[in-house]
């Protein structure tokens, strides 16, 4: 389970908090992944290209939820 943050935005802390929540978050799917037969640096990397990929997108839109349906 995902919690909310407990320090305010400016709080220099709050970027290790968020990290010991996505962390376990990564290695569970980077282990699920490899037990699939994924390699590991095979899985790390296409992670790293979907985190690239997520940024571009949010960058140009980043709220895509508040888009209107066409």
């Amino acid at each position: 389970m995902i919690r909310h943050p407990e320090r305010p935005v400016d709080d220099p802390e709050r970027e290790l908090e968020l990290r010991l929540i996505v962390d376990p978050l990564l290695q569970n799917l980077i282990a699920d992944v490899v037990a699939e037969g994924w390699g590991t640096v095979e899985t790390m990397a296409a992670i790293k290209q979907a985190m690239g990929h997520l940024e571009t997108s949010y960058s140009q839109d980043p709220d895509p939820a508040e888009d209107p349906v066409s």
